[in-house]
């Protein structure tokens, strides 16, 4: 149980202060002692009658650290939104004994501590100084960890693995605006990380990308809003917090980010007392609630967990399932999130959206037994080294294991950053069964692949010091660094996993079914592909029939799930789309399974269908097939002029790649920019040649596209082209299935990599972005409730509109391209939602938009189809009703970018793999060098490398600091000229060393003197400016 514990007192008859008050008085009480045993005059006199002179007539005060639970640990934070979940009963168990909380109010003393202090404060002020000198701890003492903070009590911003996109887009759309935070606003109280403990703070403002926190310690704190999972909004009101604001920093913190600064030091003292108080009140409030409810907290797990099965519950479902209370306070919520952040393992948060969804992972009682049998085999190990007799499962495991590396090594290499491939060929694959496991193997294994594929034991300093003593009982990796990367290699080398197996499939919170991670969306997965498909058509006799109009369905050679067409007529543009809602019923368990899926999730070598194929085969557009049509009629300039949604069959449809529409629009054809191994067998059917109509058809769609990115630049919208990039791999017939726990298996024959360029942009995404501008018209004319997608300005930036009018349109006029650097600062004002009430979208520049083009792999649209169906057949209710939509709504944003993540992480994991092979095994040429392009500077990160683009390849790689580059300086939107340094798959992080600069979008910068810089820009005398093009 985490507690405060009260101040130890000298005497029954004194009154109980805050801590920050006791430390004070004690701090200036050991100074006098200081004082007088060196002969130095006091700078005050006491009265011994005084309370103050009573207390220190006693013993001496102690401090007492804040007690954690019996572990000390923090639980891993994991992604948990928009799960299938296990439901917790809301039958409340009612406690006898557990009236609600009242608020905790401090002893009042006959004469007010707080006030003696306050007027002896006012007495001192200048000897305070002198205080905060002596608290200061000299270089290699041990600092004073309670009142202020040092270097290593930093204020932690956890964060996931560097190198993946913080901005996604697709088909030109930003899906994903700085979603490490949904705004803090001034006045909000969080939680902050600082060193193993939390503390409150409370949001003042933000300044050049950077957070200010005022703390309950009286410190100030400048960092990222990554790692905050508790805030409270309105908190403090402005009355509180603006004396604050004229003391905070005013330029950008660097050498001291993340670093508490003190108060006495930064701030006035009475500037930051009201808030400071109410801080600490409600860290007092929810520590008594704590107290209260202590023993049913410290075993929440045990009520709550299931034996076999993930749970998830919010804390307010926590409350009523626990404690009886329906409707808990902000004090009891904060009291149960600290509880089970406290928890040792039994609970964890998703780390990028528990603040907002407030969700908690439960995991199951049977996961939690086989940590602790496995623990408990471990300590038994160690002890018998000591004794000199060693025996058991984990030595057992040792031999067996190291058998099994030999073996594997004679078959691929191993390297310290995995391993390599085998000399076999795809074509002449084979696998080579190995040793059996027994059942105490398979219990030290899953153990193994909780803390290195699942990562499920971060911020478990115990448990994540156990994978290592394994390995190091296996004797095989004397000369490694004993990491996870390390023991995720010894598993391969074990034979569980494939040499190639993608880290990403161990995330349970995916619910990926197939791979005996998760139990329940396997159990789905059965269900779903047992259902029957109702071949009742409930637009029947309403569909228009588009005859012989030529409908243009793109899309990559080979794609399974053809959601949309589109045609031209006169200056109408129809965008038509595959109509599954038509159908299904909202209530049948293949939507149910849809909705647990949230969209098909396409991996490089493996794709999860949101539908079951019987569905999408039959859904999919094709001759003759149902559709929901979007039709616009458009100006000259691209000003929808009229607007309608008509459910209908096309009959002419005509299937393209986006190949041979480069080719037909005369733009850049792409080309493959990397292979390692066989050749991947072509896919599909399409045509390959144009008639003239159909190029016609196709040029006038480019135009009207055109003309719509104009007129949407105008308002606002902005298209940021990143470098991209598509992987394909091919296994070849190797299995995707489970680890094997059954045996060790080894494989000859490794699967082929290929990298292709896919930046040209064509006119697709301008008309799914006006069909979405269409849905989001139509559905708000009527007030339809779904999910409308649009963007929140954020209260501590410019506003999107004025940033626009003086800096975007003057870029546009002149160059006709805008700065990287200025597009993503454009970009980071604002964060795109998804809302049940219509709103504007400033960065694609239009007033309202919806998502509808994809119902075939995305339940938001599938939603949307359901609803304007509803609204057709002109039915008296709506599937859905807008409390419904209200109640998922964040959730299922969340769980799109979870799944966005996922799928962007498992494309960088086959390009590091191509790359591993291909620059340390020679399995394909490279250049000696690469362009890179600059994205983040690393100015903010923990990491402190720049990431960026690398040109040929279109992929994520980060650039290491090199002293050549740290003169130089690194800004968003430079070009570099690198060669590369390090890959490593297990993290997928790709590190590149700079050789030289290229060019920078700034018109001129200091050089120092000998760094050589291209395009005729020569090298000056240090600190000059030199002028550039680029």
């Amino acid at each position: 149980m985490s507690t405060r514990r009260h101040l130890a007192r000298p005497s029954v008859g004194l009154p109980s202060i805050c801590w920050r008050c006791a430390l004070r008085w004690q701090t200036a009480s050991h100074r006098s002692r200081i004082q007088n045993a060196a002969g130095i005059r006091r700078p005050f006199s006491v009265d011994a009658s005084s309370s103050r002179a009573q207390a220190r007539a006693g013993k001496e005060w102690t401090i007492k650290k804040p007690r954690r639970d019996s572990t000390g640990s923090r639980p891993l934070r994991s992604a948990s939104a928009g799960k299938e979940r296990k439901p917790i009963s809301r039958a409340s168990k009612k406690l006898d004994d557990a009236p609600p909380v009242e608020p905790v109010k401090r002893a009042e003393p006959r004469v007010s501590i707080r006030e003696l202090l306050r007027i002896w404060q006012e007495e001192h002020k200048d000897d305070m100084d002198e205080i905060i000198a002596l608290d200061l701890a000299p270089q290699g003492s041990t600092p004073n960890m309670v009142t202020r903070a040092t270097d290593r009590d930093a204020i932690t911003n956890e964060s996931t693995e560097p190198g993946l996109d913080s901005i996604l887009m697709e088909n030109g759309e930003v899906t994903n605006i700085d979603s490490s935070q949904f705004f803090l606003r001034r006045g909000d109280l969080v939680e902050l990380t600082y060193g193993s403990s939390p503390v409150l703070a409370i949001y003042i403002r933000e300044f050049e990308n950077q957070s200010q926190f005022y703390t309950m310690k009286g410190g100030w704190v400048s960092r990222t809003n990554g790692g905050i999972y508790f805030s409270i909004p309105g908190f403090a009101p402005d009355w509180m917090t603006d004396p604050i604001l004229p003391h905070m920093p005013v330029e950008k913190i660097q050498a001291l980010q993340d670093k508490s600064q003190s108060v006495e030091v930064s701030v006035p003292r009475d500037a930051g007392r009201l808030a400071v108080k109410a801080m600490l009140e409600f860290w007092d409030q929810s520590e008594a609630t704590h107290r209260r409810y202590a023993t049913i907290l410290d075993n929440a797990h045990r009520d709550l967990a299931d034996e076999e099965e993930t749970r998830f519950a919010t804390a307010d479902e926590i409350s009523e399932k626990l404690l009886g209370d329906s409707l808990p306070s902000k004090v009891t919520l904060y009291a149960i999130h600290k509880a089970l952040r406290a928890n040792e393992y039994g609970f964890s948060v998703d780390l990028r959206n528990h603040r907002v969804s407030g969700e908690f992972r439960i995991r199951p009682k049977k996961e939690l037994a086989l940590v602790n049998t496995v623990r408990e085999w471990i300590r038994e190990y160690r002890e018998q080294i000591v004794l000199g007799e060693v025996s058991g499962p984990i030595a057992i495991f040792a031999s067996k294991a190291r058998r099994l590396v030999s073996e594997s090594r004679e078959l691929r290499e191993m390297t310290p950053l995995g391993l390599g491939p085998s000399p076999q060929k795809l074509s002449d694959r084979r696998i080579i069964p190995s040793l059996h496991f027994t059942r105490d193997d398979r219990s030290i294994i899953q153990f193994l692949e909780t803390w290195c594929c699942s990562r499920a034991f971060i911020g478990h300093a115990t448990l994540s010091a156990l994978g290592p003593l394994i390995l190091r009982a296996v004797g095989m990796y004397d000369d490694i660094n004993l990491d996870v990367g390390v023991g995720y290699m010894f598993l391969q080398e074990m034979g569980v996993l494939s040499p190639w197996q993608n880290r990403v499939f161990f995330d349970p919170q995916l619910g990926l079914p197939g791979h005996a991670i998760s139990r329940k969306p396997d159990e789905m997965y059965r269900m779903v592909q047992k259902a029957e498909f109702d071949d009742e058509d409930a637009m029947h006799g309403l569909r228009k029939d588009w005859g012989d109009l030529p409908v243009y369905c793109i899309d990559d050679a080979g794609a399974r799930e053809i959601d949309d067409g589109i045609s031209v007529e006169g200056q109408w543009v129809h965008i038509h789309i595959a109509n599954p809602s038509a159908f299904l019923d909202p209530d049948e368990v293949v939507a149910k399974y849809a909705a647990h899926m949230t969209q098909t999730i396409y991996l490089p070598e493996l794709h999860y269908p949101m539908l079951p194929s019987k569905i999408t085969e039959k859904a999919s557009l094709a001759p003759n097939r149902p559709a929901l049509t979007f039709s616009a009629k458009l100006s000259d300039d691209g000003e929808i002029l009229e607007y309608k949604i008509s459910p209908g069959i096309v009959r002419n449809v005509i299937s393209l790649t986006y190949s041979t529409l480069r080719r037909a629009l005369g733009s850049e054809e792409t080309t493959t920019s990397l292979k390692v191994g066989d050749e991947i067998p072509s896919k599909g059917n399409q045509i390959e040649e144009l008639d003239a109509v159909q190029l016609t058809d196709l040029n006038r769609l480019e135009a009207i596209a055109a003309a719509r990115r104009r007129l949407r630049s105008t308002k606002g919208g902005l298209t940021l082209s990143f470098p991209s990039s598509r992987v394909s791999v091919s296994l070849g017939g190797w299995p995707t299935s489970p680890p094997s726990h059954i045996r060790g298996n080894f494989f000859e024959g490794d699967p082929t990599i290929e990298i292709r360029d896919s930046s040209s942009a064509t006119f697709v995404a301008d008309m799914m972005n006006l069909a979405c501008e269409v849905a989001g018209r139509w559905c708000a004319e009527k007030k339809i409730p779904v999910y409308y997608r649009g963007t929140i300005n954020h209260p501590d930036r410019r506003d999107p509109t004025e940033f626009q009018r003086t800096v975007l349109q003057p870029l546009l006029d002149h160059s006709k391209e805008v700065p990287l650097g200025v597009a993503l600062d454009y970009f980071r004002l604002s964060r795109g939602v998804a809302l049940t009430t219509p709103l504007r979208h400033a960065i694609l520049g239009v007033d309202v938009y919806a998502k509808c083009t994809s119902p075939l792999r995305r339940y938001t649209d599938l939603v949307l189809h359901w609803q304007i169906e509803a609204v057709l057949r002109q039915e008296a209710e709506l599937p859905f009703s807008k409390a419904q939509l209200d109640e998922n709504a964040t959730k299922l944003e969340a769980r799109e970018k979870m799944l966005s993540r996922a799928q962007s992480a498992s494309e960088q994991y086959w390009v590091c793999q191509a790359l591993f092979r291909a620059f340390y095994f020679k399995e394909a040429p490279l250049p000696d060098t690469f362009e890179f392009l600059v994205r983040n500077d690393g100015s903010l990160s923990h990491i402190e490398k720049a990431e960026g683009y690398l040109k040929m390849l279109a992929i994520n790689v980060s650039m290491i600091r090199t002293p050549m580059a740290v003169g130089i300086g690194v800004d968003v939107g430079d070009r570099w000229q690198v060669k590369l340094h390090a890959i490593n798959p297990y993290t997928r992080v790709i590190d590149v060393e700079p050789v030289r600069l290229l060019s920078r979008d700034a018109v001129s910068f200091p050089v120092r003197d000998s760094f050589p810089v291209e395009h005729g820009m020569a090298s000056r005398a240090s600190g000059r400016e030199a002028s550039l093009g680029g």
